[in-house]
């Protein structure tokens, strides 16, 4: 059978016909454009269910070729009041009356009945089927566990000695435990213990070729309760060689003058957040002159680190865009940097980008990091795009060796800015790669994506000093903060530092109106 395109244009619709053999070449097959999709699919069947005692584990046969599939949700049988989430795999994990966490709603009650279908859909969200039959679901007693086990365990490769592990999430406001050792069977007393706030870590003290297994749990935040049993055990096996180091970078607008009560309260709380993640590249926006040099200073001292600007902290000449280096582990020659004034169009505010080339001290690897901070507003879409085409010609010109490249920084466009996204396209359609997978207008994973783990990527990277964190009810949350890199860079893991509790509301104080992005990284 011929297969058939058919395209809208003016108000006509013209059909594009291409034969598949020339014994059909004069076969023609008209269909409403909305039914010759849904033909090709059949509704989901198979439905089952999976039960905490706060959560709905919902699994069904994959339907072949589907792009995506809609989960409608109801308290009710006949499911007049609802709530819907869109997926791309055959199962999903339903755990508020609404899964939009921003909407604060109550966790799945015990022994609780519950209704669920599923329908095939578009990645643009367009119906291709109708609905599966309803799944009636009823939750565990309340003496059950209140969350299910951790799935999607996955380990790769940090060093001979350390693996990179993620899960999938159970939080915010949990802690994972992690049991790990050389027998199969995780015996108690020939197994170790390690934990985690996030759902993801690096595993380190481990044996170079040695095959270890692991297993993960749920706790409470204390650690004195628990709220899943262990997951299925996962394995790995350590490298027997050493290959090319892991640099951390992470890219942060600390507002420090714009907003409110950095001297003593955000600065000490910033110092924390950053000292924590052992940072070896930091991208840095809104940090003025005058403050720079005491907050490196006091990063030193909380990190053990040697923080250094690729310009003296205390010179004024790429206003609060600056690119700071662990000189302990880096290292800079005077002539490979510089400072770009980026193009300033009809606005008031000068941006810029500031570059250099870094070496490796570990591996003598070379790099060109860059740190940026574009213009904001929704009037000025397209400078953005024209300083994001300048800072293209930036890298082209002053990365003369044509060395791998780690570009960070606040763009001020993300995938769902008006009236469009064009440090994406621009960035993207120079051949530098973007970690989360999270092109303009997606709610799914981009196959783009290239980082190995995710943690806490939901998360907006923008926070705008609410009470409660912006999380998404992607896996993709709304970021105007990126890490760019040139394509062979590999991106083990990526993180959106948050620290929250179960609500989602910040503990401690809250450093800036943005999170800290960070990315492991590996030099090719």
């Amino acid at each position: 059978m011929p297969s058939l395109r058919i395209r809208q244009r003016d108000g006509r619709r013209s059909l594009l016909i291409v034969a598949l053999s020339l014994a059909l070449s004069a076969s023609l097959l008209l269909v409403a454009p909305g039914r010759a999709w849904a033909a090709k699919y059949a509704k989901p069947t198979g439905l089952t269910a999976t039960v905490s005692a706060n959560t709905v584990a919902l699994t069904w046969k994959a339907v072949k070729g589907a792009p995506g599939y809609r989960v409608q949700f109801s308290t009710e049988p006949k499911m007049n009041t609802f709530a819907t989430l869109d997926v791309v795999k055959p199962y999903v994990e339903w755990t508020n009356l609404d899964m939009d966490p921003n909407r604060n709603a109550p966790r799945l009650s015990p022994n609780t009945t519950y209704y669920f279908r599923v329908k095939v859909i578009t990645l643009a969200k367009a119906n291709l089927t109708s609905y599966s039959k309803i799944l009636k679901v009823k939750t565990a007693k309340a003496d059950r566990m209140a969350e299910l086990p951790p799935i999607a365990l996955k380990a790769t490769t940090q060093s001979p000695s350390s693996m990179y592990l993620s899960w999938s999430s159970r939080g915010p406001g949990v802690v994972y435990r992690i049991r790990y050792g050389t027998g199969k069977k995780l015996p108690l007393g020939k197994s170790q213990l390690a934990h985690s706030e996030y759902p993801g870590m690096v595993l380190s003290g481990l044996a170079a070729g040695t095959k270890y297994y692991y297993k993960v749990r749920v706790l409470t935040p204390d650690r004195l309760g628990y709220r899943s049993d262990y997951s299925t055990t996962g394995s790995f096996t350590t490298a027997k060689k050493a290959g090319s180091p892991v640099l951390k970078v992470g890219t942060y607008n600390l507002c420090s003058s714009p907003c409110a009560g950095w001297n003593g309260t955000r600065e000490p709380a910033a110092v924390a957040n950053i000292a924590a993640q052992s940072l070896d590249v930091l991208y840095l926006q809104e940090i003025s002159t005058s403050k720079l040099p005491n907050f490196l200073t006091a990063l030193n001292a909380a990190s053990g680190r040697r923080y250094v600007s690729t310009d003296p902290a205390n010179r004024n000449v790429s206003n609060t865009t600056r690119l700071v280096y662990d000189a302990n582990r880096l290292s800079m020659k005077p002539s490979e940097h510089g400072i770009q004034k980026l193009p300033i169009g009809n606005s008031s505010t000068q941006k810029y980008a500031v570059w250099a080339v870094l070496e490796d001290q570990l591996s003598g690897k070379r790099f060109f990091a860059a740190s940026t901070h574009l213009i904001a507003g929704d009037g000025y879409s397209a400078l953005r795009r024209t300083q994001s085409e300048e800072l293209v010609r930036l890298i082209k010109t002053a990365n003369v060796d044509q060395l791998p490249v780690l570009l960070g920084g606040d763009f001020n466009s993300g995938k769902s800015s008006k009236p469009d996204n064009p440090v994406y396209d621009v960035m993207s359609g120079a051949g530098l790669r973007e970690p989360l997978g999270n092109p303009t207008g997606s709610w799914a994973i981009s196959s783009a994506a290239t980082t190995e783990h995710r943690i806490d990527l939901d998360y907006n990277s923008y926070n705008d000093y609410l009470p409660y964190a912006k999380r998404s009810k992607y896996p993709n949350a709304h970021d105007i903060d990126y890490i760019w890199h040139s394509p062979k860079v590999r991106i083990a893991m990526t993180q959106m530092v948050v620290q929250v509790d179960a609500s989602r509301k910040w503990v401690g104080v809250l450093p800036s109106d943005h999170n800290l992005l960070t990315a492991w990284v590996h030099l090719p």
